[in-house]
């Protein structure tokens, strides 16, 4: 998601990257917009009869400023979206990623914040030998 060029040009930067935290919030003195990615929101078994799986998901919120226009904050979901869904670019360390689903925007406005909620969907599954 960082390498994704439509995404830089929306977001502003904190600290020489990307304003995207990986928290249950921004940090204090960050500018918008950013993301916030929080999670695993929830976890479950994915396995089968001949494999071990889970599925795990993710929240991922995108904050505008109150004088953005709507439009700004659903182009960064839309960016977002656009990065993740249906990507075979992720890799986890003894899995084999099957599916990465991305639901939403749903509204998800703050105090200071115009903001868009989308909730990633993974599954995967255990590579034999892990």
């Amino acid at each position: 998601m960082l390498a994704d060029g439509a995404l830089q040009a929306l977001l502003a930067s904190y600290n020489s990257t990307l304003a995207i935290f990986a928290s249950r919030a921004a940090a204090g003195d960050a500018e918008l917009p950013y993301l916030v990615i929080s999670g695993p929101i929830a976890t479950r078994s994915a396995d089968t009869k001949t494999s071990r799986g889970v599925q795990t998901w993710y929240d991922v919120r995108c904050y505008a400023a109150l004088s953005d226009t709507p439009g700004e904050v659903d182009a960064i979901a839309g960016a977002v979206r656009g990065a993740l869904h249906r990507t075979k670019l992720l890799s986890v360390d003894g899995y084999r990623i099957e599916v990465v689903e991305v639901t939403g925007p749903v509204a998800a406005d703050e105090e200071r914040a115009q903001g868009r909620a989308l909730t990633v969907r993974i599954i995967m599954r255990e590579q034999e030998g892990s």
